[in-house]
């Protein structure tokens, strides 16, 4: 008896374990996309040759500007 309720006990570990790593794999691909999409806006702003501006917080913003003689390409 005591060795199920130490199998059930590492059974529940186990679930928890995966769901944890399930919520981190879930987060990790959000900020991934939210960065491909930021990307992405750079890109084609710089193919068609016009600045980008990009919000660093409330009161910073980086100038992104196109380089002559440098190609930028959508992917």
């Amino acid at each position: 008896m005591a060795q199920l309720v130490e199998v059930t006990q590492r059974m529940e570990l186990s679930d928890k374990e995966l769901n944890d790593a399930r919520a981190n794999l879930s987060k990790a691909q959000r900020e991934l996309k939210e960065q491909w999409v930021t990307v992405h806006e750079v890109c084609v702003a710089l193919a068609a040759g016009r600045p980008y501006l990009r919000k660093v917080n409330r009161t910073y913003v980086r100038l992104i500007v196109p380089v002559p003689g440098y190609r930028a390409t959508l992917g």
